[in-house]
């Protein structure tokens, strides 16, 4: 509970993340409004330290102080231990995951992390004829898995600790994910959240596990399997019996497995920024923003920047007024939360990693709009997730100027509109290293678009 209370004095812990592990058992407890047995093992001599508390009240608390302060997320625990391929490995477990929750880790465990932009394999783009390069895409995901396999070779005896050097080199765990999702679904004129959307995109994940497999597979033929490869353990994992096809699982059981996880999807807030592509699984942030220069009178100009992708389909169709812009251009803030969860799902099926995500919601989104979200991702049968609440106290890297009146009561449908981007009615966010107003949030981290300070919620 104080835990749960730390980041509410925004003078503590302001350089990390916080979540909080959460388990099926205690999240029916919530829907129950039951009591739940909380449990804590004293590793030095057995002791069980066991508390009962109200299930409902606690999840409340947290509820409150993400809606509050957006902190601190949900790791849902279960879900991530039951759906990776070494799930039935009796021998592995998972301490913990990385700053921004991605990846979950063994003790020691150390992250290996690429991404590829999904907007670089359309053909055609923004015409009735894009299309996606299927085979361009299976081969560089097969490139990829090389490629950082070659890394976390060339890396591992530099890692600085012992225990690292030792768990890289038993279960060589690597990182492949993905960013550039709105832009490639703007260029095939989807619309991001939509059923066409969520079905390509649940495709595309599947793809990217079944070729990442099966290069790790022939990485083993190669060069041998992980130190710590168990095939029996393998071929019981849920995951790998539903999402691996046949003729992979062929290919693994005959050459065995380089690296005991494969994917995942981190924000990728510096390199979508470089790359002027959204980060990560999330929806594009705005349409455009406001760029803020100091003039040779010593006065602020204000000039409007748009999103690179958005700027791109403008020039070829000839569009001067962003409100001409069709449906396919859905922002963060106009997107439903449902419609983000599923998006999220669609990508989870496939990733036996985790997924860094951040759920943005207007000023005026209620506790209980939290709440929905937080219930829907676990029965969603998501990882983790976090929500950041426009305006609220632990504003980060994103401090709003422009606070709204706040409405508790009001459910998100109610409040829901269409965004509306013009000088007078943009929220300016400000970097604190160099005063810029050109900050945007992607994924869980804001970009500054001037001095390119990065840092996460």
């Amino acid at each position: 509970e104080e835990f749960i209370d730390v980041k509410t004095d925004l003078e503590k812990v302001t350089k990390a993340n916080i979540s909080v592990r959460i388990n099926d058992e205690f999240m029916k407890a919530v829907l129950n409004k039951s009591m739940y047995e909380c449990k804590f093992k004293v590793k030095d001599d057995g002791e069980e330290i066991v508390k009962e508390v109200d299930a409902y009240k606690l999840f409340m608390k947290l509820i409150t102080n993400n809606w509050d302060f957006a902190e601190p997320g949900i790791l849902f625990w279960d879900n991530i231990e039951k759906n990776h391929l070494l799930s039935e490995d009796k021998n592995f477990k998972y301490a913990g995951v990385n700053p921004c929750a991605e990846e979950p880790l063994p003790a020691g465990g150390s992250c290996l992390l690429g991404s590829i932009n999904l907007s670089e394999f359309v053909i055609a783009p923004f015409t009735e004829h894009a299309m996606f390069d299927k085979a361009k895409f299976k081969s560089c995901v097969r490139d990829c898995v090389v490629g950082l396999n070659e890394v976390l070779e060339e890396g591992l005896d530099l890692h600085p600790l012992k225990e690292q050097r030792e768990s890289v080199s038993k279960y060589r765990q690597i990182g492949l994910g993905v960013m550039g999702i709105a832009d490639m679904l703007i260029k095939l004129n989807i619309r991001y959240g939509s059923d066409e959307a969520i079905k390509l995109c649940e495709e595309l994940s599947n793809i990217m596990l079944n070729e990442a497999v099966k290069q790790s597979a022939f990485l083993a033929k190669e060069y041998g399997t992980y130190e710590k490869y168990n095939e029996k353990a393998l071929f019981k994992s849920s995951f790998f019996i539903k999402n691996v096809k046949e003729d992979v699982k062929d290919l693994v059981k005959k050459y065995g497995l380089r690296n005991s996880q494969l994917l995942t999807i981190p924000p990728t807030g510096s390199i979508s920024t470089m790359l002027g592509v959204s980060g990560g699984i999330e929806p594009m942030f705005n349409l455009s923003y406001f760029r803020k220069t100091e003039s040779l009178h010593n006065e602020d100009v204000y000039y409007k920047v748009y999103t690179p992708i958005v700027k791109e389909y403008m020039d070829i169709n000839e569009i001067t007024n962003e409100e001409d812009l069709g449906d396919i251009f859905v922002t963060a803030m106009n997107l439903k939360p449902e419609e983000r969860i599923k998006m999220q799902k669609a990508w989870q099926i496939n990733i036996d990693a985790s997924i860094s995500s951040t759920i943005n919601l207007p000023y005026e989104a209620t506790i209980e709009d939290v709440y929905n979200i937080y219930v829907s991702a676990w029965k969603n049968n998501l990882k983790g997730i976090t929500i950041y609440r426009d305006g609220c106290k632990r504003s980060g890297v994103l401090l709003n100027e422009k606070p709204k009146e706040n409405k508790k009561d009001n459910s998100y449908e109610e409040i829901e509109k269409e965004e509306k981007i013009n000088e007078e009615e943009t929220e300016k966010f400000v970097c604190p290293e160099c005063g810029n107003e050109s900050i945007i949030p992607t994924g869980g981290c804001g970009i500054c678009l001037q001095c390119g300070y990065s840092k996460c919620n």
